[in-house]
C-alpha cells in the first residue's frame, strides 16, 4: 500500500476549482466508511479547493435501490460531482452485468444531462469467503467503462489498486470478505484522487475529525 500510495503535492488544483458539493452514492462499502472524508482531508492539505462531502451510502443497498433514491439523495443535494460505486451487493445477488448497466446507465445519464461530473468507483476485490464473486465484479467493471464512455464519466479504478496491494500481501479486506479496514478506504480514497486528476495528492494516514 505505502507504494501505491506515496507520492507529493500537484501544483494543479483545475478539476475541482468549481466544485462545491461532492456526494458519494453507495452502499454499506460507501455508509460509514471514511473514504470520502479521506479525499477532502487530502485536498485540503494540499492547498486545493475542497467540496462539502455527502454520503449517500445505504448498507445494503444494489444499483437499483441508488437509481429510485437518486432524486433524494443526491439530486437535491444540488452536487458538482457525484461518485457511484455500485456492484457491492449486486454480485451477491448474482444480479448480471447486463441488469446493472441497465439502472447504472440512467444514473449516469440523468447526471450528465444536468451538468453533474461523475465518478464511477469501481467495486472493492473480496476476501476468501467471497472471492467467488470477482468474476461477476470483473463484468461489472467492464459495464461501468462502457457507461463511462458514453456518458463522459470518469472511471476511478479502485479494484485495480486493491488487487495490487492484496498481490503484495497487503492485509485490507475485513473477515466478512467485503468490508475495508481503514487502510483500504485509504485506498479507495488514492483510486478516487486519481480519477480527479491529483495523482500526486497523497493520501492522509490518519483521519483528523
Amino acid at each position: 500500500i505505502i507504494g501505491i500510495l506515496a507520492g507529493c503535492i500537484s501544483q494543479d488544483g483545475s478539476s475541482l476549482r468549481n466544485t462545491q458539493t461532492m456526494v458519494f452514492l453507495g452502499s454499506s462499502t460507501t455508509d460509514g466508511f471514511t473514504y470520502a472524508m479521506l479525499v477532502k482531508q487530502a485536498l485540503l492539505d494540499a492547498g486545493l479547493p475542497a467540496p462539502r462531502i455527502v454520503n449517500a451510502g445505504v448498507g445494503g443497498d444494489v444499483t437499483a435501490g441508488m437509481r429510485k433514491r437518486l432524486e433524494r439523495d443526491v439530486l437535491s443535494f444540488e452536487p458538482s460531482l457525484v461518485v457511484v460505486q455500485a456492484g457491492a451487493n449486486d454480485a451477491g445477488r448474482k444480479t448480471s452485468a447486463i441488469a446493472l448497466k441497465a439502472d447504472l446507465d440512467p444514473i449516469v445519464k440523468e447526471l450528465r444531462g444536468r451538468g453533474i461530473e461523475v465518478v464511477l468507483l469501481t467495486p472493492n476485490v473480496r476476501g476468501p469467503k467471497r472471492i467467488t464473486e470477482e468474476p461477476l465484479l470483473e463484468q461489472y467493471i467492464s459495464a461501468m467503462r462502457e457507461v463511462g464512455d458514453a456518458h463522459g464519466a470518469k472511471i476511478a479504478d479502485a479494484y485495480v489498486l486493491e488487487q495490487k496491494a492484496r498481490d503484495c500481501g497487503e492485509q485490507f479486506i475485513e473477515e466478512d470478505g467485503l468490508h475495508l479496514s481503514f487502510e483500504g478506504c485509504r485506498i479507495i480514497a488514492r483510486a478516487v484522487l486519481d480519477a480527479l486528476g491529483h495523482p500526486s495528492v497523497p493520501v492522509p494516514k490518519e483521519l483528523s475529525v
